[in-house]
């Protein structure tokens, strides 16, 4: 009996960190993508800069992804979940506060920094998410959990889209990125509060197995 206790509580366990997993795709995909909808037109009339200017933003922000994604790999390799979490929260946290470097009047060496340090920040927030997903898989659910995180991308990706098109439509432009931030903010909020949760460990429920029966 305290097996079948056991198996029904590790199962139950990891239905509800896959499906917190799932949502924090959605978060950080939605946030990420936010400013995309808009970012050429706010770097043009709001930040009043010339077109290779705005073409170094995104390459800065690129570089950033590009130099930082295999260190956040091996970074996360072998780290418990719980800390993996937190610190996936406050690269979160971070992408809000650098909203603020690229906001008007603030200048191009800090502009340029804002947008390669975002992306030292936002290497580690999707690759995180696939790497629990993987890990908290069964081997025979492999397969279906890369599915169901690439459809929670795909589902970010469309809302941050949505999102940014609207707020394009209805807010100052100097006043876009404000948005950005607090989604990054909630974000981080949100795998925080993903974090402590208090999802058991494998291993914790391995020994609670043994104990009960």
């Amino acid at each position: 009996g305290g097996k079948v206790r056991s198996s029904s509580h590790a199962q139950t366990w990891g239905v509800q960190t896959m499906t917190g997993l799932l949502l924090g795709i959605v978060a950080v995909q939605t946030a990420r993508m936010l400013p995309q909808a808009f970012f050429g037109l706010y770097a043009e009339k709001a930040l009043a800069v010339s077109p290779w200017v705005t073409g170094s933003c995104y390459g800065a922000t690129a570089l950033g992804l590009c130099v930082s994604a295999t260190a956040w790999s091996r970074r996360f390799a072998r780290g418990v979940r719980r800390d993996i979490l937190a610190e996936a929260a406050l690269c979160a946290g971070a992408c809000a506060l650098l909203t603020l470097g690229q906001l008007p009047g603030v200048p191009l060496p800090a502009l340029l920094a804002a947008r390669f340090l975002w992306g030292v920040c936002l290497g580690a927030l999707l690759p995180v998410f696939y790497a629990l997903l993987s890990r908290e898989a069964p081997d025979s659910r492999q397969g279906m959990a890369m599915g169901w995180g690439n459809a929670a991308a795909k589902a970010g990706a469309l809302a941050g889209t949505v999102l940014g098109g609207t707020m394009l439509g209805v807010l100052p432009l100097q006043w876009l990125m404000m948005p950005v931030a607090v989604a990054y903010a909630l974000t981080a909020l949100s795998l925080w509060r993903l974090r402590r949760m208090g999802t058991p460990s494998s291993r914790d429920l391995g020994l609670a197995a043994r104990s009960e029966g």
